[in-house]
């Protein structure tokens, strides 16, 4: 890691703020008291992601994850453009008004500069920050109990991500999710996704799953994921019907070329994606299962 996080040179808050159109970012000013809480909020995530023994993963958009888990995504991946212009953007507008419509708030950063100029940038969803405004908050003033008339604003106790090293290291999925607009993004390009894994496994018309695709949501995720993998050039016809054979997934083949029957276009997606497999531990009863979560197993001796 090259952020030095012993010598921080300059801490700014910011807030990302939707419109009908877009998403905009903005500075709001802070005081050294802020930035002393959004700097804690920084040690405390490191200090989770980095604890000793842990593994921190490659992020899958298919991937069922728990309320924190040690991601990674790289800065240059497709999915996360939105954040690395974000990273990149200097001089970003100055609002003093930034935090005066709470449900226009998207979510809320930090911009941490250490002293050798690196620079770091921490990413919390607005849920808990914009939610202590509509409770009612009360005082001690002059010896009697008052409500507090103004706008109050609760920081987090860690970023759901953070931005640094062209990396993003991920403590809270969904917030990450959300805020990338991962939904979203992979809905736009679902299209797109197939006609790319279809160039690399020629075997298969995939264009006779795009109607199913477009109407699942877990298939497009799929997609996005199996799009993402770096092999998929070396998958071969006989195997792939092999695979499928074993684990029940049924297909057809039409003009030479291989797709999954109706009912099992979601196993074979999954299969794609490694998520699918047969056990037979009983003679004769093998069992077939879909993991909503996968690793790759270490090779033991």
């Amino acid at each position: 890691m090259s952020f030095n996080i012993n010598h921080i040179q300059s801490v700014s808050f910011g807030v990302c703020l939707d419109s009908e159109t877009e998403e905009s970012y903005r500075i709001v000013p802070s005081e050294i008291g802020v930035q002393n809480a959004l700097t804690s909020m920084l040690k405390d995530t490191l200090m989770e992601i980095n604890k000793e023994g842990t593994v921190i993963e490659d992020f899958s958009p298919a991937e069922k994850y728990g309320a924190t888990e040690r991601l990674r995504v790289s800065l240059e991946s497709e999915w996360v453009q939105k954040h690395k212009r974000v990273f990149l953007a200097e001089n970003l507008s100055i609002d003093t008004h930034g935090l005066d419509i709470p449900s226009s708030l998207v979510s809320y950063f930090a911009i941490f500069h250490d002293i050798d100029g690196n620079k770091l940038m921490g990413f919390r969803r607005a849920a808990q920050f914009k939610g202590v405004v509509k409770k009612h908050l009360v005082t001690i003033t002059n010896d009697a109990l008052c409500l507090v008339a103004d706008n109050l604003f609760k920081l987090d106790s860690d970023f759901d991500f953070l931005i640094f090293d062209e990396q993003i290291l991920i403590w809270r999925p969904s917030g990450f999710i959300f805020t990338a607009c991962m939904d979203e993004y992979i809905v736009a390009y679902a299209t797109a996704n197939v006609a790319h894994i279809a160039a690399e496994i020629s075997c298969v018309n995939f264009s006779a799953l795009n109607g199913y695709i477009a109407k699942h949501k877990l298939a497009m995720r799929l997609v996005a994921a199996i799009k993402s993998r770096n092999d998929l050039g070396e998958i071969t016809k006989q195997r792939l019907r092999a695979e499928c054979k074993d684990s029940g997934v049924k297909l057809i083949q039409k003009d030479g070329m291989l797709l999954p029957a109706e009912g099992s276009e979601m196993g074979f997606l999954m299969l794609l994606d490694r998520r699918r497999y047969t056990v037979m531990l009983v003679p004769k009863h093998p069992e077939t299962y879909e993991a909503p979560s996968r690793h790759l197993a270490t090779t033991i001796e």
